[in-house]
């Protein structure tokens, strides 16, 4: 029998009994200021002792494969911004765990690598965490698609999960009929919820957050998306509880 070269996938999780706040699709340096400061405004009222940024929190537009404005091509720009929004995240919050995971588009990064200069991706010097300076801000990183445990509940950016199933009525429920399980992601820019229960009347409910970016991009002028984001109460058992809050035009927090 040939040896397998097939490697584990296993989940992150942050070890944190309290408040985590869990922060989605920000997109720098197309955010929305009002609404990512009344979000960590909000985190910061929730006295949250973790913070998970759920994937998208950097853009990376310049180095998409999408077709795009030569004349906003600024990589070192985004960078720079990214940077500072994470050095900003840490002034909030001095004291508490931060983790970053990946999103789709943040992966740009290396799949742009993979595609222009495959020679430099083996080098540890090109990894995300050295172009974002994670190290410096004391923020850990999630890649791979990993899922990150929050007490019980796990958390997705959403992109990781499988496509093909049919068109949902919200991100919640697309993500029920993917995973049958209970689940929180972002990526669909929406709040939303969905609750089912088996036969023997056990719930599993799903949750997506809201965004954190402009409203109106060059891809997207018209949609459905809100801002929002989530805190999760987490218990010394590991049970939770979820709340999911949308962020209104002028900074107002509806929560639910």
């Amino acid at each position: 029998m040939p040896k397998s070269i097939a490697e584990p996938w296993t989940t992150a999780s942050i070890d944190v009994v309290g408040a985590v706040g869990i922060l989605s699709d920000i997109h720098v340096p197309y955010h929305d200021n009002t609404a990512l400061r009344a979000a960590v405004k909000h985190l910061k009222k929730s006295k949250i002792k973790g913070l998970l940024l759920n994937g998208d929190f950097a853009d990376f537009f310049t180095i998409s494969r999408w077709q795009k404005d030569p004349s906003k091509r600024d990589f070192g720009g985004e960078l720079k911004q990214v940077r500072q929004l994470l050095e900003w995240l840490r002034q909030e919050f001095p004291k508490i765990s931060i983790t970053a995971k990946l999103g789709n588009h943040e992966e740009r990064l290396e799949h742009f690598l993979w595609e222009h200069a495959p020679e430099l991706t083996n080098e540890p010097e090109m990894g995300i965490d050295n172009w974002l300076r994670l190290k410096s801000f004391g923020i850990d990183l999630v890649k791979d698609q990993r899922i990150v445990m929050v007490g019980k509940l796990p958390v997705a950016h959403g992109h990781e999960l499988p496509k093909g199933a049919a068109s949902p009525v919200n991100a919640a429920r697309g993500a029920f009929m993917r995973t049958f399980h209970t689940i929180l992601i972002g990526h669909g820019h929406r709040t939303s919820g969905h609750a089912e229960s088996d036969l023997w009347h056990n719930e599993v409910f799903c949750w997506s957050t809201g965004c954190l970016c402009g409203m109106a991009p060059e891809y997207a002028r018209i949609n459905k998306w809100n801002h929002g984001g989530a805190v999760v109460r987490v218990e010394g058992s590991g049970d939770f509880d979820v709340e999911n809050f949308r962020i209104t035009s002028t900074g107002e927090i509806r929560s639910s």
